[in-house]
Protein backbone atom coordinates (compact mmCIF):
# COMPACT_ATOMS: atom_id res chain seq x y z
CA UNK A 1 0.00 0.00 0.00
CA UNK A 2 2.93 2.35 0.65
CA UNK A 3 4.18 1.76 -2.88
CA UNK A 4 0.78 2.51 -4.40
CA UNK A 5 0.35 5.59 -2.24
CA UNK A 6 3.83 6.89 -3.13
CA UNK A 7 3.32 6.16 -6.82
CA UNK A 8 -0.04 7.94 -6.91
CA UNK A 9 1.24 11.02 -5.08
CA UNK A 10 4.40 11.01 -7.15
CA UNK A 11 2.55 10.91 -10.47
CA UNK A 12 -0.03 13.52 -9.47
CA UNK A 13 2.40 15.71 -7.50
CA UNK A 14 0.02 15.20 -4.56
CA UNK A 15 -2.71 17.42 -6.02
CA UNK A 16 -5.35 15.01 -4.73
CA UNK A 17 -3.84 14.66 -1.24
CA UNK A 18 -5.95 15.86 1.64
CA UNK A 19 -5.24 19.08 3.47
CA UNK A 20 -6.68 20.45 6.71
CA UNK A 21 -6.87 23.94 5.19
CA UNK A 22 -7.97 25.60 2.00
CA UNK A 23 -5.66 28.57 2.44
CA UNK A 24 -2.30 29.35 0.87
CA UNK A 25 -0.61 26.56 2.84
CA UNK A 26 -2.82 23.84 1.33
CA UNK A 27 -0.22 23.05 -1.33
CA UNK A 28 2.48 22.67 1.33
CA UNK A 29 0.35 20.18 3.24
CA UNK A 30 -0.04 18.22 0.03
CA UNK A 31 3.70 18.31 -0.64
CA UNK A 32 4.36 17.11 2.90
CA UNK A 33 1.98 14.21 2.26
CA UNK A 34 3.90 13.37 -0.92
CA UNK A 35 7.21 13.50 0.95
CA UNK A 36 5.81 11.32 3.71
CA UNK A 37 4.60 8.62 1.33
CA UNK A 38 7.95 8.64 -0.50
CA UNK A 39 9.76 8.32 2.84
CA UNK A 40 7.56 5.39 3.87
CA UNK A 41 8.32 3.59 0.62
CA UNK A 42 12.08 4.15 0.86
CA UNK A 43 12.16 3.15 4.54
CA UNK A 44 10.21 -0.05 3.79
CA UNK A 45 12.47 -0.87 0.85
CA UNK A 46 15.58 -0.24 2.94
CA UNK A 47 14.36 -2.58 5.63
CA UNK A 48 13.36 -5.23 3.11
CA UNK A 49 16.69 -5.11 1.28
CA UNK A 50 19.10 -4.58 4.15
CA UNK A 51 17.20 -5.95 7.13
CA UNK A 52 19.39 -5.93 10.22
CA UNK A 53 22.36 -4.63 8.23
CA UNK A 54 20.64 -1.24 7.98
CA UNK A 55 21.98 -0.40 11.42
CA UNK A 56 25.54 -0.77 10.14
CA UNK A 57 24.94 1.21 6.94
CA UNK A 58 25.40 4.54 8.66
CA UNK A 59 25.15 6.66 5.52
CA UNK A 60 21.73 5.24 4.68
CA UNK A 61 20.35 5.45 8.18
CA UNK A 62 21.67 9.00 8.62
CA UNK A 63 20.03 10.11 5.37
CA UNK A 64 16.77 8.53 6.49
CA UNK A 65 17.13 10.50 9.71
CA UNK A 66 17.72 13.70 7.73
CA UNK A 67 14.56 13.05 5.72
CA UNK A 68 12.57 12.49 8.88
CA UNK A 69 13.97 15.69 10.40
CA UNK A 70 12.98 17.73 7.34
CA UNK A 71 9.43 16.35 7.50
CA UNK A 72 9.30 17.22 11.20
CA UNK A 73 10.45 20.78 10.51
CA UNK A 74 7.87 21.20 7.76
CA UNK A 75 5.06 19.96 9.98
CA UNK A 76 6.24 22.22 12.84
CA UNK A 77 6.22 25.29 10.58
CA UNK A 78 2.74 24.46 9.29
CA UNK A 79 1.37 23.79 12.77
CA UNK A 80 2.82 26.97 14.24
CA UNK A 81 1.47 29.04 11.37
CA UNK A 82 -1.98 27.53 11.82
CA UNK A 83 -1.88 27.85 15.63
CA UNK A 84 -0.89 31.52 15.38
CA UNK A 85 -4.01 32.29 13.35
CA UNK A 86 -2.49 32.02 9.86
CA UNK A 87 -1.22 35.59 9.88
CA UNK A 88 -0.65 37.02 6.40
CA UNK A 89 2.44 38.86 7.60
CA UNK A 90 4.08 35.51 8.41
CA UNK A 91 3.56 34.04 4.94
CA UNK A 92 6.90 35.08 3.41
CA UNK A 93 8.82 33.40 6.24
CA UNK A 94 6.52 30.36 6.19
CA UNK A 95 6.94 29.98 2.44
CA UNK A 96 10.71 30.40 2.60
CA UNK A 97 11.01 27.87 5.44
CA UNK A 98 8.86 25.30 3.69
CA UNK A 99 10.51 25.81 0.30
CA UNK A 100 13.92 25.38 1.91
CA UNK A 101 12.86 22.23 3.77
CA UNK A 102 11.30 20.72 0.65
CA UNK A 103 14.42 21.46 -1.40
CA UNK A 104 16.67 19.89 1.24
CA UNK A 105 14.32 16.93 1.55
CA UNK A 106 14.38 16.11 -2.16
CA UNK A 107 18.12 16.74 -2.39
CA UNK A 108 18.69 14.27 0.46
CA UNK A 109 16.25 11.77 -1.10
CA UNK A 110 18.17 12.00 -4.36
CA UNK A 111 21.48 11.39 -2.56
CA UNK A 112 19.99 8.43 -0.69
CA UNK A 113 18.68 6.79 -3.84
CA UNK A 114 22.03 7.24 -5.60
Amino acid sequence: SNAAHALFHGLTFAYFAGSPTTTVTKRYYQQLSRASSAFALVADASMAILGGKLKFKESISSRLGDLLAMMYLMSAVLKRHQDQGSQTADLPLVRWSLDYCLAEYWKTMDALLR
